[in-house]
């Protein structure tokens, strides 16, 4: 991930001036700032959300927004996109068809997921019901579902109770040993 003098500006408002970096390949790189300095208009740039008013981003080698990028991306927006009235498997089973994941692969991934994230015993109940560190972490899991080789994570542990944090935190560092960078 690559940004070049990336702005992004809203009416007279700056959220993001001239940001020139470089994320190398099987890194974690964390965003850190207080509410309001443009961490998550970088990120929404970064995915695709929204184009840089000046300057340019290139995620995976492609100049954003991309959509060739979007298959190995994985992104986990701050808010839950989740759909309250299914289940996680249900949940689950959407972002796989998006990502074109099917059959066996498809179940075999829900489940590997599920299982990560601690919520394999309620894969077929209501995500309306959940709590709202349950929903992060199938959030989580929806992002990772496809093996992205970039994620894109916007505060994926609130909410999440320490024990869990540490294991999420040692996935990201297995995922990074296998070259998958991830942006928090």
């Amino acid at each position: 991930m690559s940004s070049s003098n990336s702005s992004n500006n809203f009416g007279k408002l700056r959220a993001v001036a001239n940001l020139t970096m470089t994320i190398n390949t099987g890194e974690t790189y964390g965003l850190i700032g207080p509410n309001g300095s443009g961490k998550t208009t970088l990120i929404r740039m970064m995915v695709g959300l929204s184009r840089p008013s000046g300057g340019t981003i290139t995620i995976l080698g492609e100049r954003m927004p991309s959509r060739k990028v979007s298959p190995r991306l994985g992104y986990m927006p701050q808010l839950s996109a989740l759909y309250l009235d299914l289940t996680a498997k249900e949940n689950m089973r959407f972002f796989c068809n998006i990502y074109g994941l099917r059959g066996k692969e498809q179940s075999r991934r829900i489940q590997e997921m599920l299982e990560r994230v601690d919520l394999a015993d309620r894969a077929n109940d209501v995500v309306g019901k959940f709590s709202g560190g349950m929903r992060q972490r199938l959030s989580l899991a929806c992002a990772l579902v496809h093996g992205p080789r970039l994620v894109v994570l916007d505060e994926p542990t609130v909410g999440v109770d320490p024990e869990l944090r540490r294991s999420f935190w040692d996935y990201f560092a297995q995922l990074n040993s296998e070259g998958v960078t991830i942006i928090v």
